[in-house]
């Protein structure tokens, strides 16, 4: 997981201490609760906190308060010497509409994607902000994808993945990360448009991890969300 917190809070304020009643949702906020696991009181508190954030004046978010917010969120962009850049590639990702700022929707889209959806959930979340037009990622975006989800993949001691995994280091610094996505590549003999998720998790986890199938379901739920979006 990229955070091991039960609440999402605003420096020492806990999202649970909120006030809800006079937070009002749009009908574009309640379509949030479609695909996130948030209610309306959730959404609410949620909402509460991004206004802080933003100020009286603003209803989005610029790169430097993005930035801010995604530090306190994600734990490995902390330990990351490339904290700044990486904020800087999410902010990319979630911009939905490139118009240069974060909304409220495509906030909630990044806390939902890598705080609080289930595991599975937070992988191809990810791996699709980042993926290339064939849906891979090349290796610079390996590493970075890698970064911020070090704690899912740390290696696995499984039989399974002990003739790919003998030389392996455990992901604690920015070095081992290179060098296990140097491997991982290498593995795969270099392909040159990258990695698939499913290379890439069988890899890291063995291909027995039953996180692959969920991976799968949820990578196909999201795709057709997608796409019903596009239809409206």
């Amino acid at each position: 997981m990229l955070s091991d917190r039960k609440h999402a809070d605003l420096g020492r304020i806990s999202i649970y201490d909120i006030e809800t009643d006079k937070i009002q949702l749009s009908s574009e906020d309640l379509q949030l609760k479609e695909h996130t696991g948030y209610d309306d009181e959730h959404l609410k508190r949620l909402k509460y906190l991004f206004q802080q954030i933003t100020g009286p004046q603003r209803t989005t978010l610029d790169t430097e308060h993005f930035e801010s917010a995604v530090r306190s969120m994600c734990r490995s962009l902390t330990e990351s010497r490339e904290a700044h850049r990486l904020a800087e590639i999410l902010f990319q990702a979630y911009d939905k509409n490139t118009n240069g700022s974060i909304d409220f929707p495509e906030m909630i889209d990044f806390v939902w994607t890598v705080v609080d959806a289930p595991r599975e959930e937070q992988i191809v979340g990810l791996y699709q902000a980042f993926q290339n037009s064939h849906e891979k990622l090349s290796k610079e975006r390996l590493i970075e994808f890698i970064t911020i989800l070090k704690e899912d993949f740390q290696p696995n001691a499984s039989l399974a993945q002990k003739k790919i995994q003998g030389q392996m280091k455990s992901l604690h610094t920015d070095e081992d990360i290179q060098h296990r996505v140097d491997e991982c590549l290498s593995y795969y003999h270099h392909p040159s448009d990258g990695l698939n998720l499913t290379q890439v998790i069988e890899y890291f986890l063995g291909r027995n991890d039953p996180l692959i199938n969920q991976i799968r379901t949820r990578s196909n739920a999201r795709k057709a969300r997608h796409k019903k979006k596009n239809r409206k």
